[in-house]
Order: structure tokens, then sequence, then C-alpha cells
């Protein structure tokens, strides 16, 4: 009879160190490998397992409270932790100004057919009534806006506005053009020198 409670007293140490083993193992595994705290759970429940086969003998009925501690750890943790929001990247709506945003303060955008407040994402960006802007984000009642950029106006390659000469003179490009030296006029010619001192 000693022998036989020797035996089940080793065999109840064994079990309960491979349960310690087993949530050591799982907690050193979440901090490897996250799973946003399932592995630590299942570890966490495993050492209190450990601690109860000392009064339960029975490994099933073990195997079956550490799967119950674990799934209410999980969804326990889960209840605690921040939830995050998926952001849907899309094209921001477009606005106008009804009055002038100062840098760090707050104005009015026409928006959607109704007046909000609104404030520039950039607070040391000015804003002036009656430009376009993007609507970036929401606060509450308050939108957060970005100005339209100016497109300026560049002329292109192909464009025949893109560059013109200083002088102001049309030129016909279908006229032949006769040298410059040819329309340069001189008040003063050797040939008129002669000729006057003939005179």
């Amino acid at each position: 009879m000693i022998g036989s409670d020797n035996k089940r007293n080793h065999d109840m140490t064994e079990v309960t160190w491979f349960w310690v083993g087993l949530g050591l193992a799982l907690c050193l595994l979440e901090l490897i490998f996250p799973t946003a705290f399932v592995e630590l759970m299942m570890g966490l429940s495993a050492i209190v397992v450990a601690f109860m086969s000392l009064l339960i003998p029975s490994f099933g009925l073990q195997i079956f409270i550490w799967m119950l501690l674990s799934l209410a750890g999980v969804f326990g943790i889960r209840h605690f932790l921040p939830r995050k929001t998926a952001k849907i990247l899309q094209a921001p709506d477009e606005g106008e100004t009804l009055t002038a945003i100062a840098p760090d303060g707050r104005g009015r955008v026409q928006f959607e057919g109704s007046p909000w407040a609104a404030r520039c994402a950039d607070p040391s960006v000015a804003i002036a009534a009656g430009c376009k802007v993007w609507i970036v984000d929401r606060e509450g009642t308050t939108l957060v806006v970005e100005p339209i950029p100016k497109l300026s106006t560049v002329a292109s390659p192909n464009s025949t506005e893109a560059l013109t000469p200083t002088d102001s003179r049309t030129v016909d490009p279908t006229t032949p053009q006769q040298p410059l030296e040819d329309n340069l006029t001189s008040p003063y010619t050797p040939g008129d020198e002669s000729g006057n001192n003939r005179e």
C-alpha cells in the first residue's frame, strides 16, 4: 500500500512538472512569436493547472480545465485591449473655406452643403477664405483640412506659347528673311565722303 501511494505521488509530480514545463514553453513562445496573448494565456492556464493537478489526479479533467481557463483568459484579455479599427484608404473629399483659417486656429468650411468648424492639418499654415481644401480627417464636429495647391501653368515642349522672343515684331515663317546685315543702314559710307569732296 505504501508502494502504491509512493507511485501515485511520483505520477502526480510528473504530471505537475509537465504542466509547469508546458506553461513556461508557451509563455516563451509568446515572446518569440507574438499571438496577441493567446499563447501567454494558454501558458498561464497550464501553470494554474499544474497546481490544481496536486488535487485533481484525473489527467483528462486537467486538460478540460486547462482548455476552459485558456479560452476564458483569451477572451478576457482581449476585452481590455484597445480595439484597432482598420482605416480605409480613399480619396479625400473637397470643401471650400467660408472664413479664413489662421495658423493654429479655426475657421468655417462649406462641406456637403453645410458649414463646419475646421482647422488646418498643418498648424503653421494659414488658409484664406474662398479656397478649395481637402477634408483629410474629422475630430468630432471639427474637420481637419489641407489646402489644395493651385497648379501653375507650365508650357509644354509642344506648346506654341512656350517661349516668345523679347522682340515684339511678328515673324511670318513662310516669308524668307533677309540677313540682319542687309537691314542695317549706316549714316556714313566711304562713297559719300568722296562724292562730297567732288562737289
